[in-house]
């Protein structure tokens, strides 16, 4: 009859369906682990092979870095819309955008807002081996060092990519490298109320968001962006102010 059972067997299926439920809740922990390593890129001070893209603080602080790309035209409005707000921001320049703009470069730095050195030329870097990616990142040191006579202290990785050869370079050269882990997506062309819909529910404490000088609609964005900041009483500061805090 169908209701007679072997019993050693009926012991094995457990055995085996016991281990399959095990190795199934394993793998569903795991996956969902890694799927929130994806969507935080937060890495903290103490961290030695990543950019410091975030920091923990229980202070209602955040910075905001912009990307000096291409021409010139908006970031004397940006200058001002962060004066008339009285914040300051982290602008992040290469060599060679400093010697095509130099008296825009003092104006940054005059003007109390933060530089880190972005390298010589704007190119992705996490390609290129430690001698490499030393003489990309002094010669843009050197331009931004002697045009502003005092050392820029931080290294910010073009296009957020980086490779270990390249965080070594830059902290054996004395830099604190940053990161980010808001990215506007504003390179897209993306509208100001749209970028700030898609970052707004990530912000916290200690976030530093990424923006590029050249994006369509970025004078809008600075505007909404901070005005929104300072509307949830956040205080918008540079990645140097936050880092020593």
């Amino acid at each position: 009859m169908f209701f007679i059972f072997n019993r050693p067997k009926i012991y094995s299926y457990l055995i085996v369906l016991s281990t399959v439920v095990v190795l199934f809740f394993t793998a569903a922990v795991l996956s969902e682990a890694n799927n929130m390593e994806t969507l935080t890129t937060s890495s903290t001070i103490e961290d030695t092979n990543m950019p410091i893209n975030k920091v923990e603080t229980e202070q209602k602080k955040i910075a905001i870095t912009i990307n000096c790309l291409e021409e010139d035209k908006n970031v004397e409005e940006i200058i001002e819309i962060l004066k008339q707000n009285s914040v300051k921001a982290t602008f992040c320049i290469y060599g060679e955008w400093v010697k095509k703009y130099p008296e825009l470069t003092k104006k940054i730095s005059e003007s109390g807002n933060c530089i880190a050195n972005m390298s010589n030329t704007y190119t992705d870097m996490s390609e290129l081996n430690y001698d490499e990616a030393i003489k990309n990142i002094e010669e843009g040191g050197n331009k931004l060092n002697t045009l502003l006579k005092k050392k820029i202290k931080l290294f910010k990785c073009p296009y957020g990519k980086y490779n270990e050869d390249l965080i070594k370079a830059a902290k054996d050269k004395g830099y604190t490298v940053i990161g980010f882990n808001i990215d506007t997506l504003d390179y897209q062309g993306l509208e100001a109320n749209v970028i700030w819909n898609n970052i707004k529910n990530r912000i916290s404490n200690g976030s530093i968001i990424s923006m590029n000088s050249n994006s369509e609609n970025i004078i809008e964005e600075v505007k909404l962006v901070v005005k929104s900041l300072k509307e949830r009483e956040y205080n918008i500061i540079t990645v140097e102010e936050l880092l020593n805090m």
